[in-house]
């Protein structure tokens, strides 16, 4: 945007601003948003998970039904999803649902 004393820089729509400063001196670098859940190609989630598109980046969460067993953990997780009846009871204990209560074993 230029003004008659200065301008000023923004991303445009469907771009993100990465700058070094984006509050003092916006729009000096913009990425392209990306929605990695909107092909299957473009992720690794289980097709027993749902794939949550942020804005940069995406994660997976296991379906109903479906516990957990990534070798990631909370860094990576529904990238291995398997139905919770195929589990035995004590690996079952501990486990929890979307909402992240505690399911019963």
């Amino acid at each position: 945007m230029d003004s008659p004393l200065s301008y000023e820089c923004l991303c445009r729509e469907g771009y993100l601003d990465v700058s070094a400063n984006p509050i003092k001196k916006p729009g000096r670098k913009c990425m392209k948003l990306v929605n990695e859940c909107s092909d299957a190609r473009s992720n690794d989630c289980s097709p027993h998970a749902k794939c949550i598109d942020k804005t940069v980046g995406y994660t997976c969460r296991c379906v109903p039904g479906y516990a957990d067993i990534s070798p990631g953990g909370l860094r990576k997780p529904g990238r291995k999803c398997v139905p919770r009846e195929s589990l035995e009871s004590s690996e079952r204990a501990g486990l929890t649902d979307l909402a992240g209560d505690i399911v019963p074993s």
